[in-house]
């Protein structure tokens, strides 16, 4: 089953690990797009733990910190920025979903598991090898995890 939540809590009641905890037990799996959590004087938006993070998510920080077009990863440009980018969100994917290759590939333009693959250990190398881009993904899993606290 696949359900689709916004959450709006006051921030006295629950905490939002006990949300997720409640969501988990009750066998859900849950893409959260927004959450709020409001206080007395102001409501901040806060994104999913990481087990939560859709793939739609997680496309969305990649192109915003790459200032990449929302549709790069559907882009079928061959050209090293756009294919760098899109093998950063397919990595992403993989390690903060629990989607599939499969399911992963479909919200890529219809990729096979292969070029998953292929996308995660060409990232796990390039951050064993290149300081620079070791940098850049630290800073856009920041920003994608940032969004937890």
């Amino acid at each position: 089953m696949k359900v689709i939540l916004e959450i709006e809590y006051h921030a006295s009641e629950w905490t939002i690990i006990q949300l997720f905890k409640i969501i988990k037990d009750l066998g859900v799996t849950a893409e959260i797009f927004k959450m709020e959590r409001r206080t007395d004087e102001t409501s901040a938006q806060q994104a999913p733990p990481n087990e939560f993070f859709s793939i739609s998510f997680i496309k969305r920080i990649v192109g915003l910190f790459t200032n990449m077009p929302d549709d790069f990863s559907e882009i079928r440009s061959r050209s090293q920025e756009v294919a760098e980018n899109r093998q950063i969100a397919m990595y992403l994917c993989r390690k903060y979903t629990r989607k599939s290759l499969r399911e992963i590939g479909m919200e890529f333009g219809n990729k096979t598991p292969a070029t998953i693959m292929h996308a995660c250990k060409t990232i796990q190398n390039l951050t064993h090898t290149d300081k620079s881009f070791r940098t850049k993904l630290a800073m856009i899993e920041k920003s994608l995890t940032s969004h937890v606290r």
